[in-house]
């Protein structure tokens, strides 16, 4: 039979390893859920200098040097930027090109390559 501090431990066990293998998701949620009124859908467009975010609350202009990785996931293309900032780009909206013409363009314009993340 167990006794009351093997069942804790084996808990807290489980909490930890719960919190190890969904920490992406709980962080995506926490983000998801603290991000400002007016910026979940949004707009992009590529210049030959910059590029700009238009959102219903802002509109912003980030020069390519701004860059600091590039990242690909399956669905997403990523942009990392100083101050933790970060762009996500779903590959299926994108317009005026195929996805490896714009990894081109962007490995072109930040001199960085694509790492791959899940």
């Amino acid at each position: 039979m167990l006794d009351v501090r093997m069942l804790i431990s084996l808990l807290v066990e489980v909490m930890l390893l719960s919190v190890l293998l969904f920490q992406d998701r709980f962080n995506g949620m926490i983000a998801r859920k603290n991000t400002l009124a007016g910026t979940k859908e949004y707009h992009v467009a590529f210049g030959e200098d910059s590029y700009t975010v238009v959102t219903a609350a802002t509109t912003s202009t980030f020069r390519y040097e701004l860059i600091d990785a590039l990242a690909e996931s399956q669905d997403y293309i990523i942009l990392l930027m100083k101050k933790r900032y970060v762009q996500p780009l779903d590959k299926r909206t994108l317009t005026g090109g195929t996805v490896e013409e714009f990894k081109r363009f962007l490995k072109e314009k930040t001199g960085k390559m694509f790492r791959r993340v899940k």
